[in-house]
């Protein structure tokens, strides 16, 4: 889990470093994160300021992976997982 996580860290830190520039998993969230399997980019129809429009899923060292396009992520056990998950934020000032 750790190296999962220590992905998911190391796409929002670039994000949040380089001012949105091009993430790890290319602009168009087309490029795999580094390890994954099962990877697919996403679109929602109406995407909102609560939810991007883009983002990428798939699995990492067995554990499922959501990217998004605001530099936010999550990691679960599995994707309908509710026991635990782990959320990264890089909103200016409000990093978690």
């Amino acid at each position: 889990m750790m190296r999962a996580l220590a992905g998911i860290i190391a796409f929002t830190i670039g994000c949040a470093s380089a001012a949105f520039a091009e993430p790890c998993v290319g602009p168009a969230f087309d490029v795999p994160l580094s390890g994954a399997q099962n990877v697919s980019t996403r679109h929602a129809d109406v995407p909102s300021s609560q939810f991007p429009g883009l983002w990428q899923q798939g699995n990492i060292e067995g554990y499922f992976y959501a990217l998004f396009a605001n530099g936010e992520a999550v990691l679960k056990a599995t994707q309908r997982s509710l026991e635990w998950d782990v959320k990264v934020s890089c909103e200016a000032g409000q990093e978690t």
